[in-house]
């Protein structure tokens, strides 16, 4: 095998050139592939870092990669069995500066079929990575030498942007909307945690709080914003009554998963996504 291959808290990660050649999975997880791309538009960029959202015991994973070529990248994730939300994020030096998400099916003991990733730009990227990156581009850094200590035109410059960027009138917000990058639960407005989405640590809402992001990114963990409210899809694993409208927790070949009783939509051909030993025949279980 030629890529590199570390165990980090209890899950295999997996990122090679040959990673083809490398398709072994043990029993007790799964191998889910995914196939990143940046879409037309990203700025320059130096690495990318994958996550799990909603679960934090699966640590990040950061790996050199500039957007010239198309990544494939491997996750050996454990179970229980059913959907997880795999979020990529560019990253120019520690700055994020683009993201996207796939959801991926985990059946444990298999090796999924490529998923699709792709890493799209960020429209409000910090000013202060702007800057910093324009004074790169502009000049050599200034070493801080003291107060007469002179500075160059590039670093110059990308002061003034910052300046121009950011608004020092206006006072900051009483709290912190959703999808804002967030330090602690306390600093998110009302109904909202400090949570993980796709976005990274941001405020967002638990199950039932409204939302407007189609991707699902003001709706923690797994959750996904559907009819305007933070809920559990299909196939997704489950403990209480986070699933979506239509939907219960029940049991299906995924395991103990959202799913849907005689009636409910469908779209899966294998009836996944209907519980107990209901079918999905034409768009329904039954």
């Amino acid at each position: 095998m030629s890529g590199g291959r570390a165990r980090l808290a209890g899950v295999w990660i997996l990122v090679a050139a040959g990673l083809l050649g490398c398709r072994s999975v043990r029993t007790d997880e799964a191998l889910v592939m995914l196939d990143v791309s940046p879409a037309a538009g990203m700025p320059p960029f130096t690495s990318a870092r994958f996550s799990v959202a909603g679960r934090p015991e699966i640590a990040p994973h950061e790996v050199p990669y500039q957007g010239a070529t198309p990544l494939q990248f491997g996750y050996y994730l454990p179970g229980p069995n059913g959907t997880l939300r795999i979020t990529g994020q560019a990253l120019s030096a520690s700055c994020l500066v683009g993201t996207g998400s796939a959801a991926v099916e985990v059946q444990v003991g298999r090796v999924s079929a490529p998923v699709s990733l792709v890493i799209t730009a960020l429209t409000d990227v910090d000013p202060a990575c702007l800057a910093s990156r324009d004074a790169s581009a502009d000049g050599p850094a200034v070493r801080d030498a003291g107060q007469d200590a002179p500075r160059d035109a590039g670093a110059s410059d990308a002061h003034t942007a910052l300046d121009a960027a950011v608004d020092r009138s206006v006072p900051p917000p009483a709290c912190m909307a959703a999808t804002t990058a967030c330090p602690g639960a306390s600093a998110c407005c009302s109904g909202l945690v400090c949570g993980t989405t796709s976005l990274g640590s941001v405020c967002c809402g638990n199950f039932n709080m409204t939302c407007s992001r189609p991707g699902g990114e003001d709706c923690c963990g797994q959750l996904e914003c559907v009819s305007g409210h933070c809920c559990l899809p299909a196939t997704y694993p489950c403990s209480n009554s986070s699933c979506c409208p239509g939907l219960v927790c029940g049991t299906t070949s995924l395991g103990h998963v959202c799913c849907g009783n005689a009636g409910a939509a469908c779209k899966r051909t294998d009836g996944a996504d209907c519980c107990g030993s209901l079918e999905c025949v034409n768009g329904k279980c039954q």
